[in-house]
């Protein structure tokens, strides 16, 4: 099956997105943080119309990016407009307890010093990326349902100029899956009861006969 990527939004009081210069280079660096680990997301709907709200577990995307995943800086997710790349050594990514963090090296283009200027104006002021849930699970509780991503693979992270639309149809495809499998449990143990209340009536009527 196709890989399903999902993309989300951070504002820039998440993101912290920040640009610098670096001393005696031409080159500038783009700082940030792509996602912030321990907090929830507002509520997201699916396109079944189901509300939920997500999570990522700290360190969800270390492994992949300890396997080499090749990550690119985008503006707005366009592949066109690449400002730098992990396996050029010019992104550096750093996922960790706390958070999900970058540092862009950016080339020394008129196309990149825009883009830089945009963020240290603060006229681009968002930060998204894209990413595969490898594992996941769904929780229920008194405000509804939670996803927890435990392992993804990342393969871009962007500068956005607006919140995007959150892509939640993997995670739709993920709830489906969830929504299935608790309701063949739910049928297996109906089962199950049901044989044993059978078991008892029969024991019940065997020892009446033995009176």
């Amino acid at each position: 099956m196709t890989q399903q990527y999902e993309t989300r939004f951070e504002s820039i009081n998440s993101a912290e997105l920040r640009c610098e210069s670096e001393l005696g280079q031409e080159s500038r660096m783009i700082y940030g943080i792509a996602h912030r680990y321990g907090s929830i997301s507002v509520p997201m709907r699916d396109a079944k119309g189901r509300t939920f709200r997500e999570m990522f577990r700290p360190g969800a995307f270390a492994k992949s990016l300890a396997a080499g995943s090749d990550v690119r800086f985008l503006v707005n997710h366009d592949p066109n407009l690449i400002l730098a790349r992990n396996r050029s050594g010019t992104l550096r990514i750093t996922d960790d307890s706390e958070s999900l963090r970058f540092e862009a090296e950016l080339p020394p283009t008129d196309l990149a010093r825009h883009y830089a200027t945009q963020v240290s104006r603060q006229d681009i002021s968002g930060c998204s990326f894209r990413f595969v849930a490898i594992r996941d699970v769904w929780t229920a509780g008194p405000g509804g349902l939670t996803r927890e991503v435990i392992e993804a693979e990342i393969d871009d992270i962007s500068i956005v100029t607006y919140a995007a639309y959150q892509d939640t149809e993997a995670a739709a495809r993920s709830l489906d899956a969830h929504v299935a499998a608790a309701a063949k449990a739910q049928q297996e143990r109906d089962r199950r009861r049901a044989v044993e209340v059978d078991r008892r009536v029969r024991i019940r009527l065997a020892l009446a006969k033995c009176k």
